[in-house]
């Protein structure tokens, strides 16, 4: 289990050129523990306005979190780490 420690969130909203389709979320920001990193290492995932509308739990900077990926490496759950 990995435990993300977020430290930033940006809202985006653009058209994807391919489908016309607009694409609404946020991508949050996020540093971790990393055993091959001196310090930390940093990352960012993007989590859809649909399911961000389900989760029980929607993180902001500060916050520790668990992320969980469906089969295809989507973002499915976010939990509030303990």
């Amino acid at each position: 289990m990995e435990i993300l420690h977020i430290v930033g969130c940006r809202a985006y909203s653009f058209t994807d050129e391919k489908t016309g389709e607009v694409k609404i979320g946020c991508t949050f920001f996020f540093t971790q523990e990393d055993d091959r990193v001196d310090g930390v290492s940093a990352g960012k995932f993007s989590v859809s306005r649909d399911l961000m509308e389900r989760l029980t739990f929607v993180p902001s900077p500060g916050c520790d979190v668990e992320v969980f990926y469906n089969k295809f490496g989507k973002v499915s759950d976010i939990r509030e780490a303990k």
